[in-house]
């Protein structure tokens, strides 16, 4: 039996428990306040978010930047959910981390984003007991909103020109200082006919067509490697990988280090062997086609700048003192830019494939205005002799007869230049005879004009006499001709019924000489008609988005006592007449106009006030006639450019209508 202890024994025992859990207490109020010493110093400090979550993932406690993270207190968070304090969730997050450290009883991280537009990377960590069962999860987050949307940024700078090259139908490549290949994108493949990436680590030179291309390539591209000069447009011939030959454009630059050493270059490369084909074929006028497109892509923007030249030179004229050298030189303008009206509406005859309209015209005048242009564009050693006995007048396009008289004396110019001479044209009346004999070429019986260029140079050989009509046919170096001079010639000169004839002798010089036959007719349009013309008082906007149009358009019809407002753009055109739609009795609006064109600004002014009149101006357009201009509403079409008197007219006819409707 053991020895019963006494109660001293008993007493002192009790003592010494009563002291353990005295220094229990102690140490535990010691940990408490070093814990919370160290929540205060350590984990308030932090800029990470650190929080303890039970079980349940309710706060137990957190620190200050995890309060400060949605805007409240640390004592705000203890006893809520985690996921309805930062998610504002009522349920768990699916990839939470602290929920899968809580059950897997590993560390989980993941990166998520807040409903208010922040980033964090969250990691759980598991709290074990001294069992090591999880009893709770400590939570750090770390904001990296900054990094994270400077990496998307990157990402979506990156996928934008990761599309713009692999988009891009132009060729990009990439190439070391050797000249291999890095990097080529998908057009680049396809314009050498290669699948994606078989040109990586291939050298530029392998490209080429031939020895001489790949020799001239590989020399030029060790000089730019070597001597670094400026950036430039590079033109080469290929062969592509089934054989054919291509012609390439390359626009390149050099590509550094951060130490400014030249580590290769890139290359943006165009496969311009259909614009060589399309060149090629211009020069030789195998497609006549492209050059009525581009007549009718420019007639518009010239039409306007023609429409400002008329008009401020009519404008001009109308203050202008009588026969002072100012009124000369205004009627000049308006002459030349009468017969530049003239040539654009040929142009675009021809864009069109139509029949120009002609009408009685003057050669003798074509003549003297042909031969003032000519003596400032040949050589001063070849003198010009005319001698116009002729005042009859044809029926003809004064532009095309300009062409014709331009063509032959460019020509005889050309076999002039080395040595000088002399260029003559002469005019005259004849009369082909009832045998329809001139000359000895056959005509019909009646009245003709004769016009002979004659030149004292080279002369044309016997051999290829018979062959300077045909088209394309040319003895000038390659650059300086296309052959079709006088192969237009002809045409025009057929097609007027008259006849053309050349007589040339080697060392002597070369005559040409045309028939066109005589159209009697007395009337001259003067250049400039000083005529009143029509005007009026009632109000005008005029809308153009060319401002030196609007200024003259203003001018001209407010010199006519007409009230004008002027836009220059259909938007605040629009804007304008919504606002006030009874200030305007008429209005005259451009057809080419950006944000919306003049149809359907007159439709939408139309819709606003049917009874408004509508005048359409336009330089070209292939969308809009006269015909389709009077099918919507509109009251008048006019084709630029176009002079006072007719505009005038034109706006007053239409005025008058309208007030007579009313």
């Amino acid at each position: 039996m053991p020895e019963k202890p006494t109660v001293e024994a008993l007493e002192n025992r009790v003592r010494e428990l009563e002291e353990a859990l005295l220094e229990r207490d102690r140490v535990i109020e010691e940990l408490q306040h070093s814990a919370e010493m160290y929540r205060k110093l350590v984990l308030d400090t932090m800029e990470e978010m650190v929080a303890y979550h039970d079980l349940d993932l309710r706060v137990q406690w957190t620190n200050g930047a995890a309060a400060r993270s949605v805007g409240e207190t640390v004592d705000d968070l203890v006893g809520r959910y985690c996921y309805e304090i930062w998610q504002g969730r009522d349920t768990p997050c699916v990839d939470c981390p602290v929920l899968k450290a809580i059950q897997i009883g590993r560390p989980q991280e993941i990166e998520t984003a807040t409903p208010d537009g922040r980033y964090y990377r969250i990691r759980g960590y598991p709290v074990h007991d001294e069992h090591g069962a999880v009893i709770g999860a400590v939570e750090y987050g770390f904001d990296i909103t900054d990094r994270k949307k400077a990496e998307l940024e990157l990402r979506e700078s990156e996928e934008k020109y990761r599309k713009l090259v692999t988009t891009a139908p132009y060729g990009i490549q990439l190439t070391d200082r050797e000249g291999k290949i890095l990097f080529s994108n998908p057009a680049h493949h396809r314009i050498q006919g290669y699948d994606e990436g078989e040109l990586i680590g291939k050298t530029i030179w392998e490209l080429m067509a031939n020895d001489k291309h790949r020799s001239i390539a590989r020399a030029y591209y060790q000089k730019l490697i070597e001597e670094q000069p400026p950036p430039e447009v590079y033109f080469n011939r290929d062969l592509t990988r089934d054989g054919r030959e291509i012609d390439v454009q390359v626009n390149w630059d050099y590509i550094r280090n951060t130490n400014g050493d030249v580590e290769g270059i890139i290359s943006i490369i165009s496969d311009i062997t259909k614009q060589k084909v399309l060149e090629s074929s211009i020069r030789q006028a195998q497609k006549m086609e492209s050059i009525g497109t581009l007549a009718g892509g420019v007639a518009h923007d010239f039409n306007n700048i023609l429409t400002s030249i008329i008009g401020f030179s009519e404008i001009g004229l109308d203050v202008a003192e009588k026969d002072s050298i100012l009124e000369k030189s205004l009627k000049e303008i308006f002459a030349a830019g009468d017969r530049a009206k003239e040539l654009v509406k040929q142009i675009l005859v021809f864009a069109r494939r139509s029949e120009e309209e002609i009408k009685p015209v003057q050669p003798g005048l074509i003549i003297r205005e042909a031969a003032k242009f000519l003596r400032s564009s040949i050589p001063t050693t070849i003198d010009i002799r005319l001698n116009i006995d002729s005042d009859s007048f044809i029926m003809a396009n004064s532009t095309q007869i300009h062409q014709v008289i331009m063509n032959i004396c460019t020509n005889a110019s050309h076999a002039m230049e080395d040595d000088g001479g002399l260029l003559e044209i002469s005019l005259k009346d004849v009369t082909a005879s009832h045998a329809g004999k001139l000359h000895g070429i056959d005509l019909k019986p009646g009245n003709y004009i004769e016009l002979a260029i004659s030149d004292t140079g080279t002369g044309i050989p016997p051999e290829i006499i018979e062959s300077i009509f045909d088209p394309y046919y040319t003895t000038k170096a390659h650059g300086e001709g296309i052959g079709l001079g006088l192969a237009v010639v002809h045409g025009i000169v057929e097609t007027y019924g008259g006849r053309i004839i050349v007589e040339s002798v080697l060392g002597k010089g070369t005559t040409f000489t045309t028939y066109l036959p005589i159209k009697k007719h007395t009337a001259i349009r003067p250049e400039y008609s000083t005529e009143p013309v029509p005007s009026g008082s009632e109000r005008i906007l005029f809308v153009d988005d060319e401002p030196p149009i609007t200024r003259m358009g203003k001018q001209l019809l407010e010199r006519l006592g007409y009230k004008v407002t002027v836009k220059n753009s259909s938007m605040a055109a629009l804007d304008l007449f919504r606002a006030k739609p009874a200030d305007f009795d008429l209005v005259v609006t451009d057809m080419t106009m950006p944000e919306m064109t003049g149809d359907k600004l007159a439709l939408a002014l139309m819709r606003i006030r049917p009874d408004i009149p509508v005048i359409l101006c336009s330089g070209y357009s292939k969308k809009m006639s006269n015909e389709a201009a009077m099918d919507i509403g509109i009251k008048a079409f006019i084709t630029k450019p176009i002079v006072k008197a007719d505009l005038a007219k034109i706006v007053r006819k239409v005025l008058d209508k309208k007030n007579l409707m009313h």
